[in-house]
């Protein structure tokens, strides 16, 4: 179809009127574009996330790491088997980038060419030429769109080297370094004139259908069409197949284009419009970002426990820092490719050239054939799959929940044990409610064997009862009153049951449960790990102990269940021990060589019980993956008051006040 020249001829080109041209084209089209990319994003995290997770549990077992941690992930990236499963994810990751980047594209030309670009409309027309692409086996776009779309990310950078732990590490450490600003800036320089240079050959293929000989089985084809060229064409002009193309008119057509058409409309100017672009980008992303904080400040602000507002707060951040990772994304990527396409058609539009858009996609229809039935129940099921395991990972949990790379967990011990009865349903709630990222309990069972919350071996400290627990019926312990030696508040509170406690935490909070071995005859491990998968909830526990053979056990009955030896001394043959997946020390007795070792043999370091700031502050200085403290919303606060997060602080102490 030839470009409405006609229609576009009114159309001036200058510098001022290209971003205003391009912001009002998004504002017109602002809420059909937000509800397609929400559908095109939200399948793609639908469908990414299951096969990350396992793909990421497939790497565990390849490198026998428990936890990938900020401390060990370059020795995790080293192993080239990881290496291998991270191209192939990039590959897959690709094909998703290309799909959006087809449907913008998409979208955008529609508009261009004073089409409709109703949603159902551009959503086929993406996934016909993307599935159009792959027929014709043009691989070489999908390195090309991850270098288009990394580079149209770039606010996203910034806010992601600000707002991640992990990746303010890497910075922080990168930084530090002479010089290390100045290549930075003309890394990033140079990897931008080079985008620019190849832009709009990337954009000649998905709009026009036209694509190089860029691989050896092209260039040999295309020698050899040069050799029968007049048969070729003869060939040609008598075939209706609209998927066969004319290799050597698309190479020459597209090497003219990089070789010529760039120096035509000025690379400099495209990567001008480009950088500015992307700094009004920025503002307009920091400004949502403050306008978003200081709406959530005012609503915590009136939480009366300061701790328990900071806490509060410096939590839904870590939360609020993924989804705006997700919507910077879709920002950023969605106006670029407009000021892309734009200027695509702009410049084409100075140059007097036609544009000539390929409709060869819609021929796929026929390719398929008797088949499309099939097809189209082949990925209804496949989508009904995938549903059915994302929302398994986010009620049950996955492998992804042992990848801590943001920040220092914490744990809550004994439930809320300071001010509530240790090991009781409220110290459970009052955890939940301080922001806890675990709740450790103390495990014993009854004499009947019942599982129950206790953690001395004797009742008398907590209930007034001189018996253990396993001379005990829980029929006769339900009626003991295991709350007012604490609070007279609490008179009446009973010991819980664990499986009530899985029935008020699973999908709130993870647990760690410490097993208080007695005897082998109790079959602790067996009740434990049988109620936990009766609850699927494998990956919201870890279990714990001082009994390496409990460990043992408990990893015999379920690979899958996180195991941590509770110790006061680390030797090295425990770094290499399959049943310990992190090891549970207290704090004085944790140095830098102990937390850097354990890294580095793939598991994670827990201490206890840390409560003063100064010991608080030293454990994040050491890098520890988890602190069991009394106090959790203290701990955060304390922990989590970075650099980064100063300015919000602030900002919820000035709305407090």
């Amino acid at each position: 179809m030839l470009h409405n020249r006609e229609r576009k001829s009114n159309r001036i080109f200058n510098n001022r009127r290209i971003f205003t041209n391009t912001l009002k084209l998004l504002v017109q089209h602002s809420i059909s574009l937000f509800f397609g990319q929400g559908l095109l994003i939200g399948l793609s995290i639908l469908l990414l996330t299951p096969f990350i997770s396992l793909l990421y549990r497939l790497a565990l077992s390849l490198t026998g790491y428990s936890y990938v941690t900020i401390k060990n992930f370059g020795y995790f990236l080293l192993n080239p088997l990881i290496l291998i499963l991270l191209i192939f994810l990039f590959a897959v990751i690709g094909v998703f980038l290309l799909l959006e980047a087809c449907y913008l594209i998409t979208f955008f030309t529609l508009i261009e060419n004073d089409e409709k670009p109703y949603q159902f409309r551009v959503l086929l027309l993406s996934y016909k030429k993307l599935l159009f692409i792959f027929i014709r086996r043009k691989f070489t776009l999908l390195p090309m769109v991850w270098f288009i779309t990394l580079l149209s990310n770039l606010p996203l950078f910034i806010f992601v080297m600000k707002r991640v732990r992990f990746i303010r590490f890497l910075a922080d450490n990168i930084w530090d370094k002479p010089l290390a600003v100045p290549v930075a800036v003309i890394i990033i320089a140079v990897l931008s004139w080079f985008m620019i240079r190849r832009l709009f050959l990337f954009l000649y293929s998905l709009i026009e259908g036209k694509f190089s000989a860029n691989s050896r089985r092209d260039k040999r084809k295309l020698s050899r069409d040069n050799e029968n060229k007049e048969n070729k064409v003869n060939k040609e002009n008598n075939k209706d197949d609209a998927n066969q193309f004319d290799l050597e008119t698309d190479s020459r057509y597209c090497d003219s284009i990089n070789q010529g058409y760039m120096k035509k409309t000025k690379s400099f100017r495209t990567l001008m419009y480009f950088l500015i672009w992307n700094i009004g980008i920025g503002f307009a992303v920091l400004a949502l970002f403050i306008f978003t904080m200081a709406i959530t400040a005012i609503f915590i602000s009136g939480i009366p426990d300061k701790s328990l507002a900071f806490a509060t707060f410096l939590t839904m951040i870590d939360k609020m820092n993924g989804y705006f990772i997700v919507g910077i994304f879709a920002i950023n990527t969605t106006a670029n490719f407009a000021l892309f396409t734009h200027l695509f058609f702009q410049y084409k539009l100075e140059l007097n050239e036609n544009i000539n858009i390929d409709h060869s996609a819609d021929y796929i229809v026929i390719r398929v054939g008797s088949y499309k039935t099939v097809i189209q129940v082949t990925i209804a099921i496949f989508i009904l799959v995938n549903f059915y395991f994302f929302f398994d990972i986010i009620r049950n949990g996955s492998p992804l929940d042992y990848m801590n790379l943001d920040m220092i967990k914490v744990t809550s011990h004994r439930g809320f044990s300071g001010d509530v009865p240790e090991n009781t349903l409220p110290a459970i709630e009052k955890a939940i409610e301080e922001q806890a990222d675990f709740i450790e309990v103390d495990v014993r069972m009854t004499k009947d064997g019942e599982l129950v919350l206790l953690h001395d071996s004797n009742l008398k400290r907590t209930t007034g009862l001189n018996k253990n627990i396993w001379d005990v019926n829980y029929s006769d312990l339900s009626s003991l009153d295991a709350g007012s030696w604490k609070n007279k508040v609490y008179i009446g509170t009973p010991i819980p049951t664990l499986g009530e406690v899985f029935d008020l935490c699973k999908g709130k909070v993870n647990l760690n449960l410490d097993l208080k071995f007695h005897t082998n005859k109790e079959e602790l491990e067996d009740k434990v790990v049988a109620l936990i998968e009766e609850y699927e909830m494998e990956w919201q526990c870890v279990i714990s102990s001082t009994n390496l053979p409990t460990l043992e056990k408990v990893k015999l009955l379920d690979p899958d269940i996180r195991t941590g030896y509770i110790t006061y001394q680390i030797y090295r043959g425990y770094l290499a021990d399959d049943i310990i997946d992190f090891f549970s020390i207290r704090s004085n007795l944790v140095t830098k060589t102990v937390s850097s070792e354990v890294h580095k043999s793939g598991k994670e370091i827990h201490v206890w019980t840390v409560n003063s700031k100064n010991e608080l502050e030293r454990m994040k200085r050491l890098g520890v993956d988890n602190v069991i403290t009394d106090d959790p919303s203290y701990a955060k606060e304390v922990l989590y008051q970075e650099e980064s997060n100063r300015f919000l602080i602030t900002l919820l102490k000035i709305m407090m006040e």
